[in-house]
């Protein structure tokens, strides 16, 4: 649970984050971003590690709200080019940011908020042998 104001750690420096998502459509019930609904998943298990930092969800109006020009979020102080984005606060001022399509890379979160190594994805091997057929390391296709 997020304590509000975030509690400095053993520096003295409060850190939070806050994640900006897009809104739910009421007619569908779902985030209208399908790039939010990817990211979702991921959210919710850093905020289920036993270290979870504050993470604090803005929604950022509808489809229509968002892409105006005029939208609040993609002015000062937000500055918001792309959602999800998710920002770093120490003390309430902004220090970094993770901004889509970085932030649905595989690891990137982690590595964002714990400050870890970006974890590389290991792609499975892909042959088309002669025949046409393809195969990888755990499917082959006859």
């Amino acid at each position: 649970m997020a304590v509000f104001p975030p509690q400095p750690n053993a520096q003295g420096v409060s850190t939070s984050f806050v994640v900006y998502y897009s809104s739910v459509d009421e007619s569908t019930g779902e985030m209208w971003c399908p790039d939010c609904v990817r990211a979702v998943p991921k959210v919710a298990a850093l905020l289920d590690s036993p270290h979870a930092p504050d993470v604090f969800i803005q929604y950022v109006g509808q489809r229509s709200e968002w892409k105006s020009p005029s939208s609040p979020y993609r002015a000062e102080p937000y500055n918001l080019t792309s959602i999800p984005t998710i920002v770093k606060l120490e003390d309430g001022v902004e220090v970094s940011r993770l901004a889509d399509p970085e932030f649905n890379e595989e690891g990137a979160l982690a590595a964002f908020v714990f400050g870890t190594q970006k974890q590389e994805v290991v792609k499975p091997l892909v042959m088309v042998g002669g025949n046409g057929k393809v195969c990888t390391d755990d499917f082959c296709e006859f």
